[in-house]
């Protein structure tokens, strides 16, 4: 709405202390002011629900189709132009895209934020490597790489939103499993591929509804516990996914 309607300042719900500097970087891209969350504001101000609003559900029917097309629709402008700002700034700052075209992303899962162990925090789950991990990624990386693939495992919590945003466009998949670094497939080409391994626990259903509204396929693999260490068969049915989607 900020963009399309030429609006300049926007004011966010509070995501949390991870994603809120994300948000603060796309504004910065793009060139419009942010205000803090919560603070009292004036004048015309476009206020913005959390961004992963629409896509979680837990208990309730999937979206409907019209409701991902819409969703489709509404985010086309701001991904053209988020990727167009990365893009242009990785370039002004003599950045080279972390993974070539058609690379694959391993995501390496970021250590806590400390304000996940704060007192207020105490019955949440953790973030990131606390709560979940692949714990020999390192392993899966290697095995994809020997069966002819690109592949780069990546922090995507020690980069610039700009080198996600890029890096995701360019990557002809991305795996890990199940966290936030999957927002990132919004960022991805028609017809690549997101493997998420799903630990025991509710799907969100985040990532498969972003998925079919950025025409990404999506597989999901189901792994014991959310601190894993991957099994051959498992890093097997990864490139298995991997050749049925280069070779369709």
């Amino acid at each position: 709405m900020a963009i399309s309607g030429g609006y300049q300042n926007i004011q966010f719900e509070d995501c949390g202390p991870v994603m809120q500097p994300k948000i603060l970087e796309a504004c910065k891209l793009l060139s419009l002011t942010y205000i803090p969350p919560m603070i009292p504001t004036q004048g015309v101000v476009v206020k913005a629900p959390r961004w992963d609003r629409i896509l979680l559900h837990f208990d309730a029917p999937p979206p409907s189709e019209a409701v991902i097309s819409a969703f489709r629709k509404t985010s086309a402008l701001v991904v053209h132009r988020l990727f167009t700002a990365s893009e242009r700034a990785l370039r002004q700052a003599g950045i080279q895209p972390l993974v070539e075209r058609n690379g694959v992303i391993i995501f390496q899962r970021s250590v806590d934020h400390p304000f996940y162990h704060s007192d207020q925090m105490l019955n949440f789950a953790r973030y990131g490597k606390g709560r979940r991990s692949l714990l020999n990624a390192e392993d899966l990386t290697a095995a994809i790489r020997k069966s002819g693939f690109n592949a780069h495992l990546i922090d995507f919590g020690v980069i610039s939103l700009a080198e996600q945003i890029v890096a995701s466009y360019h990557a002809g998949a991305i795996i890990g499993i199940r966290g936030a670094e999957f927002a990132n497939t919004i960022w991805m080409r028609p017809n690549t591929q997101a493997i998420m391994f799903g630990p025991p626990g509710f799907e969100n259903n985040a990532t498969r509804i972003l998925a079919k509204s950025a025409k990404v396929l999506f597989s999901i693999i189901k792994v014991a516990k959310a601190h894993v260490v991957l099994q051959k068969d498992e890093m097997e049915r990864v490139n298995y996914i991997l050749r049925k989607r280069v070779n369709a």
